[in-house]
């Protein structure tokens, strides 16, 4: 039976027996002409905003589907292949993806809202934690373009290695690659036993382009088609603590200085295009304060903090006992939404949420010390920054996260 695929490129569904094949010959005759001729793909070309990208022949094969997916030749040359294509705007998929169909879960967030950094932090714990959850990450690498900087491998492992060994924060993915539309990092999320499989698709969304009409739909279409979403809130660009929180060897994005609007806006795009939609109410947002360690230790002590549930102390309970504690995200989620509307004049954002599967985090990609070496080095020390996403998995059909407590 044909599985559904959303791609985690444009964002669009379709069967596993609608996905395409691409020709990979990469031999040429005696005249160094390709044997398998390249044609114009508008398709590719559209997504890209690029004109006349070429690519090998790309076909589909009737009853491709009704068992796991085969190699097939090219009706032109000949040539075995199994790449896949989404039919919509021809990027690469994981052969996974269309063996087994396919979820996502998206991380999104407002410029300069500590992205790049959470991503490597989350990353890194899944390695170094999941495992007593049953879960397991492998970056999948599919870039149609042949740039080695583009393939998720290499940009986690720079950034991994920037963070975590040379002690330094890691360049904006959307400053890594060769292309102007920003490329997805791809990540297959594993659980064991049971066996479920999911994806984490994450952009690093470029300031400038946060505000655009055109940005703001996409990121709505991504709420509405993904399993679920871990939304970053940057506590600089709120207004009522700009001033008063330390740095904590964070630099502030040039552009974080508009993303209280930007957040409005997308927030307002999600209440129009979405909320609206009944089967969206249980699907599980996590709206997560990052760089929550400067909240709470502002370099003012009047600017300082206490949410209840965070304290540099007490990490995360599940990393111990294996066990997502409920009443623990309970207490933090009602805490930042008291803070929000009590201290930081931020009352719209929890109330935009009310009756939907929301809750909210404060997460540390660098933790309490981030900035302890000076000369810009910092010591990395996550905090919380996996408690988004085990929520998340808790709330989807398939995945078995043992859990305690409660969230009444």
């Amino acid at each position: 039976m044909a599985k559904s695929i959303l791609c985690p490129y444009c964002f669009k569904k379709f069967k596993t027996s609608e996905a395409l094949y691409q020709c990979t010959n990469p031999e040429t005759d005696a005249n160094g002409n390709n044997k398998c001729a390249l044609e114009k793909d508008k398709e590719f070309s559209d997504h890209w905003h690029k004109a006349d990208l070429e690519t090998h022949h790309i076909f589909k094969k009737n009853g491709l589907f009704s068992g796991p997916p085969k190699e097939a030749k090219c009706p032109k040359c000949g040539h075995p292949t199994t790449k896949f294509l989404c039919p919509h705007c021809h990027n690469w998929l994981p052969t996974e993806m269309v063996k087994n169909g396919a979820e996502i879960i998206s991380i999104i967030g407002a410029p300069g809202s500590g992205k790049t950094v959470y991503i490597t932090a989350l990353i890194s714990e899944l390695n170094k934690y999941g495992h007593r959850l049953n879960l397991s990450i492998t970056a999948k690498d599919e870039s149609r373009f042949g740039h080695e900087d583009e393939k998720t491998t290499v940009i986690t492992r720079r950034m991994r290695d920037t963070l975590f060994r040379e002690k330094y924060l890691p360049e904006k993915t959307s400053e890594l690659g060769q292309s102007e539309q920003p490329i997805p990092l791809i990540y297959e999320l594993v659980q064991s036993e049971p066996r479920k499989e999911i994806y984490l698709v994450f952009y690093d969304t470029a300031g400038e382009t946060f505000n655009s009409q055109d940005e703001i739909k996409r990121n709505a279409r991504y709420l509405k088609e993904s399993s679920a979403v871990i939304l970053l809130i940057d506590p600089y660009s709120i207004t009522k603590l700009e001033e008063g929180i330390g740095k904590a060897g964070y630099n502030a994005d040039s552009s974080s200085g508009n993303a209280e609007q930007a957040l409005e806006s997308l927030l307002n795009s999600i209440g129009s295009d979405v909320a609206s939609k009944d089967e969206f109410r249980n699907k599980p947002i996590a709206i997560a304060f990052s760089k929550i360690d400067a909240v709470i230790n502002a370099q003012n002590a009047e600017d300082a903090h206490n949410i209840p549930g965070l304290d540099f102390r007490q990490n995360s309970s599940f990393l111990r006992n294996g066990k997502l504690d409920l009443t623990e995200l309970k207490n933090i989620s009602d805490g930042i939404k008291e803070v929000c509307r009590e201290e930081w004049e931020l009352g719209s954002i929890p109330q935009k949420f009310e009756g939907y599967n929301a809750r909210f985090f404060g997460v540390s990609s660098l933790g309490e010390n981030g900035n302890e070496f000076g000369n810009g080095k910092v010591e990395a020390k996550p905090y919380r920054v996996l408690d988004p996403l085990v929520w998340a998995l808790s709330n989807i059909d398939g995945f078995k996260i043992p859990t305690i407590g409660s969230l009444k």
